[in-house]
């Protein structure tokens, strides 16, 4: 049966939305078979347009619009929907190959209810990205993986889960990539022995580490150069000194800190006693030596 001028045009602006929202295609005619016998029926447009919206198909497609407008107040239409859609899928975009891990409605109605916007979607996928495509050193992506003990993927879901408040988890992840520069740094300029007790300390409180890890292994090379010379020192006293206790010396401010800095500083004031005392030896000697020679 053909359509009068005024069922076409009603037909044309529902088919579209319908098209728009992703619920009919040249693929798929079920709805639009649906529509149009509605049409032939005389149905008002505002009534199959509700009839539509009450459809398994439209459920599937905006599982959580009914639910955040009540909750949240909002007033969404399906366009503002299928928009914070594409801002999602624009925010993924940083995550290179593995956002097509996450692109998906059900995903997408998940940050909707946790009530996280693209932009803080976005702010998660810039820390996922960080860790990701991390290339200041492999040292500090395998401390901060070990940190967390996930693998590549997990951490991703972890950093973009909906359950985690977005200030706290950027909090947390800024925290254990200090420890993980502190940790990394310290393996690599051959400070090994410094416990994760002390990395965390360090990380967490000194004023002087950041998240740069170029800065951050700068200085512990400074203090392992350092470090060799007072760890002769310590074994000529017998009185060894731990990477511990060099790092707590340069980096903590507290008890820790100051007990391995006296340490320190006896060590060097028993180098210099010895090295006076043989100064002392030598000039008598000398000065003896003079004496009898004349």
């Amino acid at each position: 049966m053909a359509l009068t001028t005024d069922q076409s045009a009603i037909y044309t602006r529902i088919y579209d939305s319908l098209e728009t929202w992703g619920l009919v295609s040249p693929d798929d005619t079920e709805l639009a078979d649906l529509l149009y016998n509605m049409i032939v029926d005389n149905e008002s447009e505002t009534y199959i347009m509700n009839e539509f919206r009450k459809s398994n198909a439209y459920a599937k497609r905006f599982p959580v619009l009914a639910e955040i407008n009540k909750k949240y107040n909002l007033g969404w239409s399906e366009g503002d929907y299928i928009r914070e859609e594409e801002a999602y899928k624009t925010a993924l975009g940083e995550l290179g190959d593995a956002a097509s891990l996450f692109m998906s409605s059900d995903q997408y109605a998940e940050w909707m209810l946790a009530n996280l916007s693209p932009t803080q979607i976005q702010q998660r996928v810039r820390k996922a990205t960080d860790y990701l495509y991390m290339d200041t050193n492999p040292a500090v992506k395998d401390a901060l993986r070990s940190q967390y003990g996930l693998s590549d993927g997990q951490m991703v879901a972890y950093l973009l889960s909906p359950e985690r408040v977005t200030a706290e988890l950027e909090k947390e992840y800024d925290s254990l990539k200090r420890r993980a520069n502190v940790k990394a740094s310290a393996q690599l300029t051959g400070m090994s022995g410094v416990s994760n007790a002390l990395i965390n300390e360090v990380a967490d409180n000194a004023i002087n580490i950041t998240s740069d890890f170029t800065e951050t292994q700068r200085r512990f090379s400074n203090l392992a150069e350092q470090g060799d010379d007072i760890k002769r020192l310590g074994k000529i006293s017998d009185d060894l000194i731990t990477d511990d206790e060099l790092v707590a010396g340069e980096f903590s401010s507290g008890t820790r800190g100051a007990k391995a800095n006296k340490k320190r500083k006896r060590l060097a004031s028993q180098e210099r006693a010895r090295f006076s005392g043989s100064s002392g030896l030598r000039q008598g000697s000398l000065g003896s030596s003079g004496l009898g020679s004349r």
